[in-house]
């Protein structure tokens, strides 16, 4: 860890406890309410700590890392129409998640009928939804059907891999993480009154590569991170949407192929995603001229798509 005095030590280790216990007694009242979501708590821990919000998103990404929590998109960011992205978290245990899946299936069905007047199953609504993502993106039944499925997702990921999610593996990696985190300098700091959360952050339109968390600065280099094989954990920090317009952004189409084929994006909803980006990408050509020259490379990645999401 760096070095800090043991009064700064305690003040972080019970940031981090705080964090953690709101997340699982918000996840344990078992409602529709039961998944805290960015926009919300951030702003909120942020003033119950007394400390900024990068601070609580640095406390965040801590818990991620060690498997306490899951963390996952719920709201896709949409600059062009004002839409910061939103993340839900809930603790990795698998009686919590297993109930709320079956509660957020529920509450979706019952939103899905009200607005369209229709009744569907939980699943089929989730499918209708990843194939018209941008319509549904921050309606209602878009955001419990984003919770939905990702509820599903971190269910597989707790049996398939549960010696990760053991109290023993937890703990061990917690004070690794710990060990190894860079503490950003503004993390003790007072947090600062404002009219709102949003004024505590930027402003989609001007985030131009994603942002590090507090701390680190640097610029975001994709070869770099892919080379240190820490693409996984940037796609879960920044969102598969910012990644994939930061690949189309540097011409990298072929690495992003790569990581389909590798299996690091699987889940429909987020391919079909990368696809709506690429389609996006393609009508910008007349004014990018350079996209000309990755014509190969753009028709081999939509075609990879195309066949993971057929298959």
């Amino acid at each position: 860890m760096s070095d800090l005095s043991p009064e700064r030590k305690k003040k972080l280790i019970d940031c981090i406890d705080a964090v953690y216990r709101n997340i699982a007694e918000t996840n344990r009242t078992l409602s529709r309410r039961s998944v805290p979501l960015s926009d919300d708590f951030a702003g909120r821990m942020s003033k119950s700590l007394n400390i900024p919000v990068t601070s609580v998103y640095f406390i965040l990404s801590i818990l991620s890392e060690s498997h306490r929590i899951f963390s996952f998109p719920v709201v896709e960011e949409d600059c062009a129409n004002k839409i910061p992205g939103i993340a839900g978290y809930v603790i990795s245990d698998g009686h919590i998640i297993s109930t709320l899946s079956g509660i957020y299936d529920g509450e979706l069905e019952t939103a899905y009928m009200k607005e369209f007047s229709a009744k569907l199953t939980s699943e089929a609504i989730r499918t209708e939804v990843a194939s018209r993502r941008k319509d549904f993106n921050n309606t209602p039944a878009g955001r419990l059907a984003a919770i939905s499925g990702m509820l599903r997702q971190c269910a597989r990921t707790l049996e398939h891999d549960i010696l990760k999610y053991g109290k023993k593996w937890q703990d061990r990696q917690f004070e690794e993480e710990i060990g190894k985190a860079n503490i950003p300098a503004e993390f003790f700091s007072v947090r600062k009154e404002s009219g709102s959360f949003h004024e505590e952050v930027k402003n989609c339109d001007s985030i131009k590569t994603p942002q590090k968390p507090a701390g680190q600065h640097k610029e975001f280099d994709l070869k770099s991170e892919a080379a240190r094989g820490t693409i996984e954990k940037t796609i879960r920090v920044y969102g598969i949407e910012f990644y994939a317009r930061t690949c189309f952004k540097n011409y990298q189409f072929a690495l992003l192929q790569k990581i389909i084929e590798e299996n690091v994006v699987v889940l429909p909803a987020d391919l079909t995603l990368i696809k709506e980006v690429l389609r996006r990408v393609r009508g910008e050509s007349d004014k990018d001229l350079n996209l000309q020259k990755y014509a190969v490379e753009i028709n081999a990645l939509e075609k990879c798509i195309n066949s993971r999401l057929k298959g």
